[in-house]
């Protein structure tokens, strides 16, 4: 997966929209983003966990829950019941498929003290994925479900498609603050699941334990179950061990037969030519 684009509306520290191009060229793909503190490198960071997980990471300034998603200048400048929208767009190339990920969240005012900008969110967030077809965006699949071009979509079906792109277990280990990179270096819990499900290969380690727990065959197991319910075992048994019986009897049939007619052909080759050798004496 590569991650083409970020666009930011109203969100935290970026006021308006804000758009930052990344690099996906085959030998230059590092995009470099250089700021000095405060300046909104975290905030970044804090964009793509919200748009893919919408989930936020305590920053050196505030806790989670202490973190505002609007734009403390967009929230100044509302008046009354306005309502202001942040959302956050990422743009990612997947097995040759453009598709891009929006989640947005409404805010307004919690009072009309024109002294108190603080603001509340108007229900959930909403997420949502278009992909691209022959150069056009195709129509938007909501993540509460829809039903687009005859395809019926489930209800959490946009983040089951992020997760599948990138688990949310992975996403600290790239979408973090350096300065906390010790804490991140001491959890290691998920990271192997994780790696196995972008490789695609978990289905496959679930196969391999399963086979490995399960090592009776399938016989021997339906035996198992079947035993001690009813008469039916056993009567089943003997009837099948009457039949085994029976193959191995015509089996050694078979060979005694054969072996039997092995002989008559050697004794036919020998009368045969002791009629020749007769036939040559002289009368």
């Amino acid at each position: 997966m590569k991650i083409k684009s970020i666009k930011l509306h109203n969100f935290m520290r970026y006021k308006g929209d804000n758009e930052l191009i990344f690099s996906t060229d085959d030998e230059k793909n590092v995009t470099v983003v250089l700021g000095d503190n405060t300046f909104g490198k975290t905030t970044l960071a804090q964009a793509f966990r919200w748009a893919l997980y919408e989930n936020l990471n305590d920053t050196s300034y505030a806790k989670r829950k202490d973190i505002v998603l609007l734009n403390n200048e967009v929230a100044a400048e509302m008046r009354g019941s306005q309502v202001r929208e942040v959302y956050v767009e990422i743009v990612v190339e997947n097995d040759g498929e453009e598709v891009k990920f929006v989640r947005k969240a409404s805010f307004n005012r919690k009072s009309g003290n024109p002294n108190d900008i603080s603001v509340k969110q108007l229900g959930l967030t909403q997420l949502t994925m278009q992909i691209k077809k022959d150069g056009v965006w195709g129509d938007v699949i909501n993540n509460s479900g829809s039903n687009v071009d005859s395809i019926k979509y489930k209800v959490g079906c946009v983040q089951e498609a992020i997760d599948n792109m990138l688990p949310q277990n992975l996403s600290n280990y790239f979408f973090f603050d350096g300065e906390r990179w010790n804490d991140l270096k001491s959890k290691t819990s998920d990271i192997k699941s994780s790696v196995d499900t972008i490789l695609g290969v978990s289905g496959l380690f679930e196969m391999m334990n399963h086979l490995k727990d399960n090592r009776t065959s399938v016989t021997k197991k339906f035996r198992e179950k079947l035993k001690g319910t009813s008469g039916e075992y056993e009567r089943l048994q003997r009837e099948i061990q009457g039949l085994e019986d029976s193959i191995a009897e015509y089996e050694k049939g078979i060979i005694d037969t054969q072996a039997a007619i092995e002989t008559t052909e050697r004794i036919i080759e020998s009368t045969q030519k002791t009629l020749n050798d007769n036939r040559k004496l002289p009368v």
